[in-house]
């Protein structure tokens, strides 16, 4: 049973034609046996049969072994991950009223907040307030008219004052003449600076989860909020 990293493996012995072990460092104890698998299983053949363009083997269990780690699954068409499904030690109720604390609203709005409260702390290192970060992410983007980046800060709740302008045109981190904004040295060099905070915020985050639970929780808030009312 290969492991949740092994695709290659799965890739290489479905394709026909040469010896699939050919080059692979394997342990050969009567039987050719694949390091960093799930589990190994060792049979002794019990039955044999012709099974349309198959063979089916019928072993009986002799020996296997395990090691930590989720198996490779395949599943309509594409490759999947198991896992166990841990009961949560949850403060709220799901059984309670729809816009209880259970509510997806809520629990996003909560969520939201809480990351909020790190990706700040990180910006209070850089001595930046919000808004410059959002203004810094806009400029790297390509975005370097002023109404459209005012429009962009409005859209997250913020205001790119003048005051605003002034203090990261007095850091050396934006020149702005007339409409046009520029991304200057010192304020590319605090973007990359915002980025690694915020990779690092996401990395704490989602450290305690399988790959599996992130790619679901990605597919989920990618699709919230694209449905009609």
């Amino acid at each position: 049973m290969l492991g949740l990293d092994q695709e290659h493996l799965s890739g290489r012995f479905a394709t026909s034609g040469a010896d699939k072990f050919k080059g692979m460092d394997i342990a050969t104890e009567g039987a050719p046996l694949l390091d960093g698998c799930a589990a190994r299983f060792r049979c002794r053949k019990v039955q044999q049969h012709d099974v349309g363009d198959h063979i089916l083997f019928i072993g009986e269990v002799i020996e296997f072994d395990t090691r930590d780690g989720a198996p490779l699954l395949y599943l309509h068409g594409s490759y999947g991950e198991a896992r166990r499904r841990e009961q949560p030690e949850l403060a709220y109720d799901f059984q309670a009223a729809p816009l209880g604390n259970g509510s997806i609203v809520n629990l996003i709005s909560d969520a939201y907040g809480r990351i909020l409260e790190r990706v700040h702390a990180r910006f209070d290192a850089l001595d930046l307030r919000q808004p410059a970060a959002v203004v810094l992410i806009a400029l790297a983007a390509g975005n370097t008219d002023l109404g459209e980046i005012e429009r962009i800060v409005a859209e997250r709740n913020f205001r790119f004052s003048a005051e605003d302008q002034d203090a990261m045109i007095q850091r050396g981190l934006i020149a702005i003449e007339g409409r046009e904004v520029r991304l200057l040295p010192a304020g590319g060099q605090i973007h990359g600076r915002i980025l690694d905070a915020l990779k690092e915020v996401e990395d704490g985050l989602v450290a305690p989860y399988t790959a599996g639970e992130v790619a679901e929780a990605r597919h989920f808030l990618a699709k919230i909020g694209l449905t009609e009312d």
